[in-house]
């Protein structure tokens, strides 16, 4: 019953405290319950007898009404008279907070006997309890939501009654302890007075104790006589009867661990299949938390018992996920954080994405997701490589989807047929239970709805060549996220990290920032993209570039590629070449210097989306910048179409009047 309650305080209270044999709690000590609701927002104290039995009889309405037993009323209104007189003096009660938060079950799993109905003086049937909004409602596992009996002065005057004649009954043997204190012959006063209070007396169980003394009118008896009842504060007696709950036909222990699981589906966010999984753990730790003997520890979300069942689920999610992890951090290189924002903000805004990238090297996508995923505050994602398992249905589906574990990436490296495969795979994890159909469709809607109620995570990582099949069997929940990226999109140590990294020159280990220097081009770095990049960091693969030399030299002077571009000074100037039209890569006032006298730089726009291209004639060739609005630009159609958007180049015209040329749209194919 505390593993229950505790797994149920997971998910419904606000906050809780749940502790057992309590000091001070009398004969409901079995489980002391504090909590506040999240709704409606209110503290509540409950103290629990637990009276589990084996043979689910009925209990008949008169053990309530017995001076002992186990259904007794009276004795449970002895401790209830205890713990009002001590609430603000007992150290631990004081933790329980104010008197008027508590209440007081007797919690069976046995079914009480209907009231009878031949006696008006008894009243009708009391109405059960219970409903979702009632704060005690949380206590509840029985059939019809565990429903409990409440006692009202009015239907219930068969109970009320009984503790008035309790009243009745103290006074009279605090009348018979002073007449034997006066050490007299009093046997005469005695049985008067006996006669009186039996000719008032309706319970028969009241009454059959003075008859007894009548006829053992020892001080010994009396005594044993006047300490039933000696603890009791009678003018308490409807205060208590307006506290006390019983809770009839709950559950037994078989058919509350079914609940307990149920209960840690709500607090874990997990699936039963992983519940199956915390429960062994969280079983074992409440049977040491009730074994252990003296102080009372009080147990809450945040105790020691509650920190085992976690860390143990996070060691699990951590161990499967080791290889993976430590291949991501052996990288050593970081991308900047602009670049990893676009990820991030994919993550964010869907619940199962496909990463796909050209490479067949899927280190630094995982990398990326693993910084991403790390930004956003996701902890203990769970990384696996699908080929490095036998089966990762088994592995996977014994600890995700859960509360410490909201991501799963899959390395969804080619290996037959990966998409079904994955499916298989998240249908098993986030199996709630149910009988579905089979069908792809049903199983994609239910994989929908169980990953986004706790806001699960799925990130496929794949080729390009699995996206489509990704996309027929995951349907509307998949979305696709293409990958690009290249040596400036990593943070400035690891671009160094990178450019010191050795390849295969011509057959010599040398460091790539040989060959493309310490600070590359921007020419360059879209060819260090991330196919050449996780081959740099691949230890398992070498990057090469030439052809190996067959005559091998003993000494390597080192080289750096470099594009040039070499024009004669006098290019332009030749006679004997009737140049009227030329491209060149030179800046406008680098081409100054080779231009004959009178001669005119216009600048070369490719417009992609138009498919057309500009020119603006530069009458003045100190004015570097050249680019000017549209409207002052004239279009010529079909020149250089597979020149990229942006790319400038310059063009030189020869002796013929060009803003003439231009304006007549003449055509210039290059």
């Amino acid at each position: 019953m505390a593993t229950f309650l505790f797994a149920r305080a997971l998910s419904r209270t606000e906050e809780f405290l749940l502790a057992s044999n309590v000091e001070g709690a009398g004969a409901f000590d079995d489980l002391v319950f504090r909590y506040r609701l999240k709704e409606p927002d209110i503290w509540k104290t409950c103290f629990i007898q637990l009276k589990h039995k084996d043979n689910g009889r009925t209990i008949e309405r008169s053990s309530l009404t017995q001076m002992s037993g186990d259904f007794s009323l009276l004795k449970y209104f002895k401790s209830f008279c205890e713990i009002k007189n001590s609430a603000t003096t007992n150290p631990t009660l004081e933790q329980c907070g104010p008197f008027s938060d508590f209440e007081f079950v007797i919690y069976t799993n046995e079914k009480f006997e209907s009231k009878s109905q031949g006696s008006e003086s008894q009243g009708s049937e009391s109405p059960p309890q219970g409903e979702d909004s009632d704060p005690l409602s949380i206590l509840s596992s029985g059939k019809e939501k565990g429903k409990y009996i409440t006692f009202d002065e009015t239907r219930d005057r068969d109970i009320f009654g009984f503790f008035e004649e309790l009243s009745r009954y103290q006074e009279l043997s605090k009348k018979l302890d002073i007449l034997l204190k006066g050490g007299k012959d009093v046997d005469k006063d005695i049985i008067l007075k006996i006669e009186d209070f039996q000719r008032s007396i309706i319970n028969k169980v009241i009454l059959g104790n003075p008859k007894r003394l009548k006829s053992n009118q020892k001080k010994d008896y009396v005594d044993k006589f006047i300490k039933e009842v000696s603890k009791c504060d009678f003018t308490l007696f409807k205060k208590f009867l307006g506290k006390v709950k019983i809770f009839q036909n709950q559950s037994n222990e078989k058919s509350l661990k079914g609940l307990i699981g149920k209960e840690l589906q709500q607090a874990c966010k997990a699936p039963p299949s992983v519940v199956k999984f915390i429960y062994t753990k969280f079983e074992e730790s409440f049977c040491e938390w009730w074994g252990k003997k003296g102080k009372v520890e009080w147990l809450n979300e945040n105790s020691v018992l509650w920190k085992t069942v976690q860390n143990h689920v996070i060691s699990k999610i951590r161990e499967i996920s080791e290889s993976e992890i430590q291949e991501i951090v052996r990288c050593g290189v970081l991308f900047n954080q602009q670049h990893v924002q676009k990820l991030s903000d994919a993550i964010e805004q869907n619940t199962v994405l496909n990463i796909v990238t050209n490479s067949r090297i899927l280190i630094l996508q995982k990398n990326k997701t693993y910084q991403a995923l790390n930004s956003l505050g996701y902890k203990n994602s769970l990384f696996i490589r699908i080929t490095s398992l036998t089966d990762p249905r088994k592995k996977i589906k014994k600890i995700w989807p859960c509360k410490w574990s909201d991501v799963l990436v899959l390395d969804c490296h080619p290996d037959g047929n990966v998409a079904q495969k994955v499916l298989d795979i998240l249908q098993q994890s986030a199996d709630c239970g149910q009988d579905l159909d089979k069908s792809n469709d049903n199983r994609v809607e239910n994989l929908v709805d169980i990953l986004q109620k706790p806001l699960k995570k799925v990130i496929l990582i794949s080729t390009r060549q699995m996206a489509s099949d990704f996309k027929e069997k995951l349907r509307n929940i998949y979305r696709y996220f293409e990958d690009n990226f290249d040596i400036s999109d990593l943070d400035e140590k690891s671009q160094k990290k990178i450019l010191e990294t050795p390849v295969n020159f011509q057959g010599t280990k040398v460091a790539l920032s040989t060959l493309v220097g310490t600070d590359p081009p921007e020419s360059m770095k879209p060819l260090l993209d991330s196919d050449v990049i996780s081959i740099l960091l691949c230890s398992e693969q070498e990057l090469s570039v030439g052809r190996q030399l067959c005559d091998h030299p003993k000494y390597y002077v080192p080289r750096v590629l470099q594009h040039q571009i070499y024009l004669k000074e006098d290019i332009l100037k030749l006679t004997d070449k009737a140049i009227t039209f030329a491209v060149s890569g030179l800046e406008a006032d680098e081409l100054k210097k080779y231009l004959p006298a009178g001669e005119i730089i216009c600048e070369f726009v490719y417009d992609e989306r138009e498919g057309s291209h500009s020119f603006k004639i530069v009458s003045d060739l100190s004015k570097i910048g050249l680019r000017v609005e549209c409207g002052t630009m004239k279009t010529h159609q079909k020149v250089g179409q597979m020149m990229k958007s942006g790319v400038v180049k310059y063009n030189i015209i020869g002796d013929k009047n060009t803003e003439n040329d231009v304006s007549e749209g003449t055509k210039l194919n290059s």
